[in-house]
C-alpha cells in the first residue's frame, strides 16, 4: 500500500486499532499528515512514477536455479527431489537465523508477521552471500489461499528484491488452487505426473516425523534417532527423483523396524505444538522449543502436513455457505473424503511400538494401488476432453484429491 501511494506522491497515515487508547499518538500522526499535505501542495507535483516489479518466469527462465525458503526438517529436504520430477532445479535455503530476522525487518516492515520477516530475510541473505547469481536464479514460495502466507509473501519478496537492486530475479508461486494469480507462464507443474509421488512424499515425511519424535525421547543411545531420520530422508531422495512412489512403503517398513530397535519401551508425557503453520514446522521460528521439550524427555506430537491440506475441504464448504464461492462438488463428497481419511486411523497394518503412526502407515500403504487406478482415470479424462463436461465446476487437482 505504501509503495502504491508513493508512486502517486501521496502520504500513508496508519491509525492502528491498538492506538485508540493512546490519543496523543493519534493526534501526532494526524498533525504530521496535515503538515505533510501543506508541504506537498506548495510543491509542483511531478509525474506519476512507473509501476515496477520483478520479471515474469517465462519458458526461457526454466534453466534458472530456483531457491526456496527452508520450511521443515522433514519435508524440505525432499522437495528438490520432487521438483526434479517436474523438471525444475530447486535448492533449499539454509534455516533462518538472526541475520534473516534483521534483513527481513530492514527490507519488509515491522507490521508483518514474524514468519514473513524471516522468509524475506532468508531470500535477501542468500543473494548477499554471493552464493546465487540474481540473473540466473528465481525465488519460489508456496501459496495456499486465505492465510497471510498465501496473500502477502510474494509482494513482500518482490519489493525486497527491487529494493536491493535485484530487478532480474523472477518470483514464482507454488499454488494449490489458492485463487491468487501470479503471472508465470514458464512455471507449469505437470500435476498428473507429479501428484502421486508428491502425495506419497508428504505422507512419508509425516511418518518419519512421527517415528522420530516418538523415538528421540526414548532412545537407547543419544543421537541415534537423529541419525535414523537423516538416513531415511537421504535414502528417499533418489527414489522420489525416479518418480517411484511405489518404493516408498518398503522404506517405511525398514524405518519402523530400525526406529523400534533404537528406543526403549517406556512411557512419557506427550506435548503437542499448535500455532501458525511456519512456527509449527520450523525449528528456528519456534525458537527450538521442540529441542527443549525433547531435552526434558517429553514426546513431541508434531503437526502433520497432510492435515494442513485436508482443511481445504472445510474451507471450501464455509465459503460456499457464506456465498463467497460457487459449490464445486457436493459437500457429502468432501465429508466422505475426510471420513475415509480419518477412518484409517482405526486400522493397523504396521506399528512403531511407541508412536501412534498406524493411521499414516495405513493410508500410505493402502493408497498406492488406489492412486495408480485414480491417475489412470484422470489422465484419460484429461486426454479425451470429457473431464470438463462431466465435472464443470471441479478442477482436475480437486478431482484427484477427492
Amino acid at each position: 500500500m505504501r509503495a502504491t501511494l508513493e508512486r502517486f506522491h501521496k502520504n500513508l497515515t496508519l491509525l492502528k486499532i491498538d492506538d485508540i487508547d493512546n490519543v496523543g499518538s493519534i493526534k501526532l500522526r494526524v498533525r504530521s499528515l496535515v503538515e505533510s499535505l501543506k508541504i506537498s501542495h506548495d510543491k509542483t507535483q511531478s509525474r506519476v512514477k512507473p509501476f515496477e516489479t520483478t520479471p515474469a518466469f517465462t519458458k526461457a527462465e526454466r534453466k534458472r536455479t530456483i531457491i526456496a525458503p527452508f520450511f521443515t526438517p522433514f519435508l524440505s529436504p525432499l522437495i528438490p527431489a520432487a521438483m526434479k520430477v517436474a523438471g525444475f532445479n530447486v535448492v533449499n535455503l539454509p534455516m533462518s537465523d538472526s541475520e534473516s530476522g534483521e534483513l527481513g525487518l530492514k527490507y519488509s516492515n515491522n507490521e508483518v508477521c514474524y514468519p514473513a520477516t524471516l522468509i524475506v530475510g532468508d531470500v535477501i541473505k542468500a543473494f548477499k552471500s554471493g552464493r546465487f547469481n540474481p540473473d540466473d536464479t528465481a525465488v519460489a514460495i508456496t501459496q495456499t489461499g486465505g492465510q497471510c502466507r498465501a496473500s502477502n509473501y510474494i509482494a513482500l519478496i518482490k519489493r525486497a528484491l527491487l529494493s536491493n537492486g535485484y530487478r532480474n530475479t523472477p518470483v514464482v508461486s507454488l499454488s494449490f488452487g489458492s485463487g491468487i494469480d501470479n503471472y508465470q507462464p514458464g512455471f507449469k507443474i505437470p500435476w498428473l505426473k507429479l501428484l502421486p509421488v508428491a502425495l506419497s512424499t508428504m505422507l512419508y515425511s509425516d511418518v518419519i516425523a512421527k517415528m522420530y519424535y516418538a523415538t528421540v525421547s526414548r532412545e537407547k543411545e543419544k543421537g541415534v534417532a537423529a541419525k535414523l531420520k537423516e538416513k531415511f530422508l537421504d535414502i528417499a531422495k533418489p527414489v522420489i527423483e525416479r518418480n517411484n512412489a511405489d518404493a516408498l512403503p518398503e522404506l517405511v517398513r525398514k524405518a519402523a523396524k530400525e526406529f523400534n530397535d533404537a528406543c526403549t519401551d517406556i512411557k512419557t508425557a506427550k506435548v503437542g505444538i499448535v500455532g501458525e503453520i511456519f512456527l509449527e514446522f520450523n525449528p528456528y521460528a519456534q525458537k527450538n522449543v521442540t529441542d527443549w521439550l525433547i531435552a526434558q524427555r517429553l514426546e513431541v506430537v508434531p503437526p502433520l502436513i497432510t492435515d494442513f491440506f485436508t482443511q481445504s475441504f472445510v474451507n471450501r464448504e464455509t465459503k460456499t455457505v457464506q456465498c463467497f464461492s460457487a459449490r464445486a462438488f457436493p459437500m457429502s463428497l468432501s465429508i466422505g473424503f475426510i471420513a475415509r481419511y480419518r477412518s484409517a486411523w482405526t486400522f493397523s497394518t504396521m506399528r512403531h511400538r511407541r508412536s501412534d503412526i498406524t493411521p499414516l502407515l495405513t493410508i500410505f500403504l493402502k493408497r498406492q494401488s488406489g492412486l495408480r487406478r485414480l491417475f489412470r482415470l484422470t489422465r484419460s479424462l484429461a486426454r479425451d476432453g470429457s473431464f470438463r463436461e462431466r465435472f464443470p465446476l471441479m478442477s482436475l487437482t480437486e478431482l484427484i484429491m477427492w
